[in-house]
């Protein structure tokens, strides 16, 4: 949902209760909400549909926070056997060259990326390796990716050949 609040109390009282890390995305559109959720805890800050609809925002927040508070959250949806950017707010495929996309998201200010592989979400079959690492092995930023492993063979197996972190 589009109008979705960021529940701040929630959030909260999920960091007071683990000690970890904590990565936050969902509808973050402000630096008013950044601050918040910097002053309640949050590490990082993930974003998605502001990539792709609110690029000149994503260099604002970098240029506030520092590139390593900005994480890229990209969806990528296989069609015909090629991969593009999925939208997964307005439904729809992004027709970009993804290599490019990303540099430019890199270059705004992304600190780190993380990549989900619609198409192998849930499936359990392995995950994404030819695609991840010739990405990876053009771009500078970290890349954390999602999508296909269903058991630690697939996790190291990807990690082995990509370099990147699987989750």
């Amino acid at each position: 949902d589009k109008n979705k609040e960021i529940n701040f109390k929630l959030l909260k009282n999920i960091i007071r209760k683990f000690n970890l890390p904590i990565c936050y995305g969902g509808g973050v559109t402000s630096l008013k909400q950044i601050r918040k959720l910097l002053d309640i805890g949050i590490d990082k800050v993930s974003f998605n549909s502001l990539l792709i609809n609110g690029k000149n925002k994503i260099n604002k927040f970098a240029n506030y926070l520092g590139n390593q508070f900005v994480v890229g959250s990209i969806d990528f949806k296989l069609v015909n056997n090629n991969y593009f950017i999925y939208d997964h707010v307005n439904k729809k495929i992004i027709k970009k060259d993804i290599l490019r996309t990303i540099i430019e998201y890199e270059n705004l200010g992304v600190g780190e990326f993380h990549f989900n592989f619609v198409n192998l979400d849930g499936v359990g079959k392995g995950m994404e390796i030819d695609f991840v690492k010739k990405i990876a092995n053009e771009i500078k930023t970290p890349l954390i990716v999602s999508g296909g492993a269903s058991n630690c063979n697939h996790l190291i197996d990807f990690y082995r050949k990509t370099k990147c972190t699987p989750c």
